[in-house]
C-alpha cells in the first residue's frame, strides 16, 4: 500500500522528497514539527463516502489518530512524522451505502483519501495539513481556506468549478487538473512553482487571467504550468506567463 502512495506523489514529475518536504530539508522540517505547540487540540476532518469495498486513507503527523468509519467500527494508530512514514487504513463496507467517515487527530500534516467515491470533505478543522491528496473522487466542493499550511494540493480528477486559493500562501504544487474549473486566482500562491491545471473548462481569456495571476518570483526552481484540454490552450497568450519565468505546457 506504502507503494501506492509513493506512485501517486510522483506523478508531479519532480523528486519524491521534493513533494514529501516541498522545500524543506530535513532538519528544517523536524525543526517546525518541533515549534508545533504541545497542547494543540484535536482536529476533526470528515468525509461522505458511497464507497462498500477497499476504502482507503492514508495519514502522516504526530501523536494518534482514530478513524470512525461511520459503521460502528472504530480504528486508532500512532502516526510518526518522519519521512516516508506513513499510516494506511482500508476499510471494506458490508453494503453500499452512505456513510461518514471522521479522522481525529492533533496533528495530521498529510492526507491522502483517493479513488473512494467521496461525495463531501471537510478539513476546516486540519489546520496543521501540508499534503492533501484526493483525487478521483466526486467532490463539488473543496473548502481549504483554513488549511493555511498547506504546501501540495493534489484534486485532480473531480467535479470542482471553484476553487479559492487565497489564503494558502504557502502552496508549492497545485494539481487540480481534470475538473470543471472555468477561472482559477492563483496571486496569494507566491510560493507555487508547479500548477496543472489541464482539461478544465478555461477559455483563452480566463486562461491569459490566470497567466496574470501567476507569480515573477525567483523561487529556485523552474516554475511549470500545464494547460492542456482547456477551450483556449491554442488561443491563450503564453508569453505573459513566460514572461515571468514560467513553462507553459500542453
Amino acid at each position: 500500500m506504502k507503494k501506492v502512495v509513493f506512485n501517486y506523489l510522483v506523478t508531479a514529475a519532480f523528486a519524491v522528497s521534493a513533494v514529501l518536504f516541498t522545500g524543506w530539508s530535513c532538519s528544517a522540517l523536524k525543526k517546525l514539527v518541533s515549534e508545533e505547540p504541545e497542547d494543540v487540540l484535536a482536529q476533526v476532518t470528515s468525509m461522505t463516502t458511497a464507497k462498500a469495498d477497499n476504502v482507503f486513507i492514508n495519514l502522516t503527523g504526530s501523536g494518534e489518530a482514530t478513524i470512525d468509519w461511520g459503521d460502528g467500527n472504530v480504528v486508532s494508530k500512532s502516526l510518526d512524522d518522519e519521512p516516508h512514514s506513513y499510516q494506511d487504513y482500508t476499510h471494506n463496507y458490508a453494503s453500499t451505502s452512505s456513510r461518514t467517515i471522521t479522522i481525529t487527530g492533533k496533528n495530521i500534516t498529510f492526507l491522502v483519501c483517493p479513488e473512494n467515491q467521496l461525495t463531501s470533505l471537510d478539513v476546516s478543522k486540519n489546520t496543521t495539513l501540508k499534503i492533501l491528496a484526493c483525487r478521483s473522487n466526486q467532490l463539488i466542493h473543496l473548502d481549504v481556506s483554513k488549511n493555511t499550511a498547506l504546501e501540495s494540493l493534489f484534486c485532480r480528477d473531480n467535479q470542482l468549478t471553484h476553487l479559492d486559493l487565497s489564503e494558502n500562501t504557502a502552496l508549492i504544487f497545485l494539481y487540480c487538473h481534470g475538473n470543471q474549473l472555468a477561472s482559477l486566482d492563483v496571486s496569494k500562491n507566491t510560493a507555487l512553482i508547479e500548477l496543472n491545471c489541464s482539461n478544465n473548462l478555461l477559455t483563452t481569456s480566463a486562461l491569459n487571467a490566470l497567466f496574470e495571476t501567476l507569480h515573477s518570483f525567483d523561487v529556485g526552481e523552474q516554475k511549470r504550468v500545464i494547460i492542456g484540454g482547456n477551450p483556449g490552450t491554442n488561443d491563450c497568450d503564453r508569453s505573459i506567463a513566460e514572461n515571468k519565468g514560467w513553462i507553459v505546457e500542453n
